[in-house]
């Protein structure tokens, strides 16, 4: 599996998921959450600059569920925070939010990436 970060998100902590020290068996989803997670939050990012607001609160409302179920509850945290703050109209703290979610999405994929590097070690 290929992870990518950028050169900010290698100075970062990596994050991995809660589950996968003690239910290994959950590798391969986890990964496949891993590696679909930067893409998601990409189109959350653009979903939010076009007003599509139907298909936002769907997305972030996935995310939220998915998070927790993954062993990332920071994502189920944050999503469930940007879905508040949406429903208070405070559309710059949703900014805030999503710049938050695309670090930790960083974070994770290098989590990933790092345990992976464990593994052929």
């Amino acid at each position: 599996m290929q992870y990518t970060t950028d050169t900010k998100s290698q100075n970062m902590d990596p994050i991995v998921s809660t589950i996968l020290h003690d239910e290994p068996e959950y590798a391969d989803l986890i990964e496949v959450f891993v590696e679909r997670l930067p893409p998601t939050v990409t189109k959350v990012q653009q979903l939010f600059n076009e007003r599509q607001w139907p298909q936002f609160r769907k997305e972030i409302h996935d995310l939220k569920g998915m998070g927790g179920s993954y062993g990332f509850p920071m994502v189920t945290e944050l999503a469930g925070q940007i879905g508040m703050e949406l429903k208070e109209d405070n559309t710059d703290a949703v900014q805030s939010l999503l710049q938050e979610l695309e670090s930790i999405s960083a974070r994770i994929a290098l989590g990933m990436l790092k345990d992976d590097q464990q593994k052929c070690a």
